[in-house]
């Protein structure tokens, strides 16, 4: 019973986490058509805030912010990372 009580709020979970990118990515295209309005009050425009991807997302700094340095790894998360390898290799943990 406990672990179908697990295996149950997992699959939660992963609903609450499909749910969280469909309502980003609906925000996303909320935003991405956002419009400013340039020029005087006797002629107005409309125009894009984003004028390409580039100014929408910055993919080079998202892939510096992801990268980890091993350097930056602390010791109590390197024995954690030890002890998620041996739950994974189902041994015990000391």
């Amino acid at each position: 019973m406990y672990e179908y009580t697990l295996r149950m709020r997992s699959y939660y979970l992963t609903r609450v986490d499909k749910e969280y990118d469909m309502h980003l990515q609906a925000w996303l295209n909320h935003q991405v058509k956002a419009k400013r309005t340039k020029g005087s009050s006797k002629n107005p425009k409309q125009e894009y805030v984003y004028k390409g991807f580039g100014d929408f997302f910055n993919y080079e700094k998202r892939l510096e912010k992801v990268d980890i340095s091993h350097k930056d790894v602390t010791t109590e998360q390197k024995k954690m990372a030890v002890v998620a390898e041996r739950v994974n290799k189902r041994e015990e943990v000391q």
